[in-house]
Order: structure tokens, then sequence, then C-alpha cells
């Protein structure tokens, strides 16, 4: 059964990301695509599939940058993300699934967002600099400006902060944090639909 393209695009929830080396051709003509209009800052973000806390991690701009003796993940980099403070963030949103057939899950309201302790930049000399780029703690946690970034330390506590915190930042700059959270609990039941088949049946 052929998908529809609306279909499709209710389920464009992530950017656009191949596997290596399977998918390798496929990634040099997005590659090349993307050069020609992008130049300098056609950023990919390039990432080992078997590892953890920001390990291998590299944002590259050039595909002489890719490597792999194992398989990577590498998805198009997201030029324009939710800042805080001038800071990249990511989510740590935790959720519960009880069954898969029927799918019945349930989002924790609580959880923690990660901030990086240097802000964002696309400059290319900043492209190699992971404190820019990655929110991982185990990343973070070692930088230089952690103990000088007072817009972190001072007003957020440190490289994590909780989403108490962040709704409370949110309403405090007039931003929708609703909308926000509505958004995040859609890509939650996505990804899980999506790998809903398969998931062996288990009561």
């Amino acid at each position: 059964m052929k998908t529809s393209s609306a279909h499709q695009r209710q389920f464009h929830i992530m950017p656009e990301t191949f596997v290596l080396p399977k998918e390798y051709v496929a990634f040099i003509e997005a590659f090349s695509e993307s050069e020609e209009v992008d130049g300098q800052t056609n950023y990919w973000i390039m990432k080992p599939a078997a590892k953890s806390r920001g390990r291998g991690i590299s944002v590259i701009n050039d595909i002489t940058q890719v490597h792999y003796g194992e398989p990577i993940v590498i998805q198009r980099y997201l030029k324009n993300p939710e800042l805080l403070n001038g800071f990249k963030f990511d989510l740590r949103v935790y959720v519960l699934v009880t069954s898969f057939n029927p799918l019945e899950a349930f989002i924790y309201n609580e959880g923690f967002a990660r901030l990086s302790t240097t802000p964002f930049s696309l400059d290319p000399k900043h492209m190699a600099n992971k404190f820019v780029h990655l929110t991982n703690y185990s990343i973070q946690k070692n930088s230089q400006n952690k103990d000088e970034c007072s817009e972190i330390d001072s007003i957020y506590g440190g490289t994590k902060i909780s989403l108490t915190s962040l709704r409370k930042h949110y309403k405090k700059k007039g931003l929708d944090y609703d909308d926000m959270w509505e958004q995040c609990k859609q890509i939650c039941l996505k990804s899980l639909a999506a790998c809903q088949k398969q998931i062996a049946y288990n009561p």
C-alpha cells in the first residue's frame, strides 16, 4: 500500500538522515545538492551508531571528513535550533510504554533540558567546537566556560535544568510552552507508532 504525501509529511519529525555505509550513495547526492546552495555552512552531524555520551560525534561540512569503520548515522544539521538565552539545548523526556498492541503510553511532565556552555554559532571557525554544538553533559562538564557562564550557572544552576524551570523561562519570555510540549507529545507518539509493528506482542 502506498503512503500518501500528506501522510508522509505528518511523520516528517526529524532532519534528513542516512545510515552509512548502507546509504552512502544517497547521502552523497543529498550532500552535493546542499553544497550548491549552502556552501561553507552545509553542515551535517555525524554520530557512531553504537556509542553514547557524545563520543565520536562531529559536525562536518566537507565530504572528506566523512569516515566510518563502523555503522554511523549522519543527519542534516539544524541551523535554527530553539535557543535558551543564546545557548543550544535539548530535552530529556521520559515515556512509559505499557502496551504496543494496542498502543498505550504515558509521558512524564517532568524531565530536564541539557544546555551547551558556549553560545550557539554557525561561524565555520566554531564548527569543531563541541561546547557550541553538543549538549551532552559528559562533554559540557569539561568546558572551561562552565564556571564562568553566568547566563547558565547563576540562572539555571549548571548544564541541566528541569522542565519546570524551562516552563518558567518560557513564561517569562512570553513563549508558548504548552504549544512546544504538545509538539513533543506528538513526536513521541509518532516515534512509537513508526516502530509499533516491529515490537513483539507481549501483554
